[in-house]
């Protein structure tokens, strides 16, 4: 059974900035709105999925902002003709019946991280995130996989277990602790002062967590430390520890988001409907409209 999860905040930036800004006869923005829809068809062309979700951030603070107020505080201000391409996506996203879920104060990672964690102990269950950010890589285990979009609309790598660890360098559960030491630029929040990703990946792929990093330090005295830890290392990571705990937990994709996905998930399979058809009609996508056909073999419920 295969479950794609859309991360599809990350999705709509990616569009939005990938392609020309579009409109309708009427000047509205459909840019955003083309491209969502282009991949939608493509991943139910070539991956045939059983069942789509699609995860959205909500508007007002989350837990994280709640817990360092400058989170995020570098992004700028959505656009206008951004955010009025949001509602006419989950339009289409609803007539192929996907669920469209979002929780106050939580974001869209942590709906993603929910579903990961309802969905990965069914049977045969294959997950495949689809997102524009590597922060869901902590969320790949032996039946979950990120694909991952690098450049426009089409260039997407799958991240599994081992390309994950390739690619990171230790395990990818261990992300969070990885942006604990580093800190995360793009989310606005500060790891050890002094430490470099360089150190930071060298401390992950030694001790794992920081816990156990901090309970090394705690215990061992200073002319036993082994590498990559020296006596300079080890005091800015001990001057930081309130700092990197914080960072961990701002870094952690949550796994108890309060939605509901249904008693039965995938009890139908997802697929376009007449609806589907209408909406690109509609929009004046006729090229899509032809992918679509050619995908749903001209079966439209």
């Amino acid at each position: 059974m295969t479950i794609i999860i859309l991360d599809s905040f990350s999705l709509i930036h990616r569009v939005y900035h990938a392609l020309p800004a579009l409109t309708d006869l009427n000047g509205n923005p459909t840019g955003a709105v083309y491209g969502f829809c282009s991949i939608l068809i493509k991943l139910f062309r070539e991956q045939r999925p059983d069942c789509i979700y699609a995860a959205f951030d909500t508007k007002g603070p989350t837990f994280r902002e709640h817990e360092f107020e400058a989170y995020h505080t570098n992004r700028p201000e959505m656009a206008d003709d951004f955010r009025s391409q949001i509602e006419p996506i989950k339009e289409f996203l609803r007539t192929w019946d996907i669920p469209v879920l979002a929780a106050s104060g939580f974001e869209g990672d942590d709906i993603i991280g929910t579903l990961v964690s309802r969905l990965r102990g069914q049977s045969d269950a294959r997950i495949r995130i689809v997102t524009a950010d590597r922060d869901s890589l902590q969320l790949v285990s032996d039946n979950v996989t990120a694909m991952i979009m690098r450049k426009g609309i089409t260039d997407i790598v799958e991240y599994d277990e081992k390309t994950c660890q390739a690619y990171l360098g230790f395990h990818q559960q261990f992300m969070p602790d990885y942006k604990a030491l580093a800190g995360d630029a793009s989310d606005n929040f500060p790891g050890v002062r002094g430490i470099g990703p360089k150190t930071a990946q060298a401390l992950v792929q030694k001790f794992g967590t920081i816990e156990k990093m901090y309970a090394y330090l705690d215990s061992t005295d200073a002319q036993a430390y082994e590498k990559p830890v020296t006596k300079a290392i080890a005091e800015k990571l001990l001057i930081g520890r309130a700092t990197a705990l914080q960072a961990k937990y701002l870094a952690t994709i949550r796994a108890d988001a309060p939605i509901d996905i249904g008693g039965a998930a995938c009890a139908a399979k997802t697929q376009p409907t007449q609806a589907t058809k209408e909406f690109l009609i509609k929009r004046g996508f006729v090229s899509l409209l032809k992918r679509l056909d050619a995908a749903s073999q001209g079966t439209l419920l």
